[in-house]
């Protein structure tokens, strides 16, 4: 049972008013992507961050020991605000983000790293790039350039390279095959992405067909 298990949790409308002042003006606030479940970090909030947060849904923190505000996130904020929740003691706030790219360091998708709670981190890795190129389109990008042409053209280039990867199982070149299959896995969920479903959408019904 992780982290986030362990903490029973009572729901509120997310745009409950916290009392800040019980709770010497700052509150807890543990990350979890909405998607995947993962705990992807753990900050502070006082009363301004939390109302920049609702409104703009851009999550933004508030660090107590240089008494300002700061999002994570090199470019841009990292994190895209879903949903809130508060412990039953009124202390801890459970937020549910979409990170559009990776918070830790090096690449990692948690300040943990990758291994924290996360047995695919490669994939969400590659899948939060394509949301990325999709929200913010890149001239030199061939994942926005296919979001461009649209649906009909990625399930077309998606069809390409299963044709290209079943080409190959006759191939006795390993590394080949195994570079067919990585292409064919970007497209897949390029083609995901399109129809507006995620990894965790496909892995929670293969285990619920299990």
């Amino acid at each position: 049972m992780n982290l986030v298990q362990r903490i029973h949790f009572k729901i509120k409308n997310t745009i409950m008013k916290i009392e800040f002042d019980k709770n010497n003006g700052i509150i807890p606030v543990i990350i979890q992507d909405v998607n995947t479940y993962d705990v992807l970090m753990f900050a502070y909030m006082n009363e301004e961050a939390y109302d920049i947060t609702l409104r703009t849904k851009e999550v933004t923190f508030f660090s107590n020991e240089k008494q300002a505000l700061w999002t994570k996130g090199k470019d841009k904020n990292a994190l895209i605000f879903h949903g809130v929740e508060l412990d039953e003691d009124e202390r801890v706030l459970l937020m549910k983000v979409e990170p559009i790219q990776a918070i830790g360091e090096e690449g990692k998708m948690t300040v943990w790293g990758d291994t924290f709670s996360n047995q695919h981190g490669i994939l969400e890795q590659l899948e939060k790039k394509i949301n990325d190129r999709k929200l913010n389109p890149k001239d030199n990008s061939y994942i926005s350039s296919l979001f461009d042409r649209g649906e009909n053209h990625i399930a077309e280039k998606f069809g390409q390279e299963a044709i290209e990867m079943i080409v190959d199982l006759k191939n006795k070149d390993k590394e080949l095959f195994s570079k067919e299959s990585a292409d064919l896995l970007l497209h897949y969920l390029v083609l995901l992405k399109s129809k507006g479903i995620t990894l965790n959408d496909v892995l929670k019904t293969l285990k619920s067909n299990s």
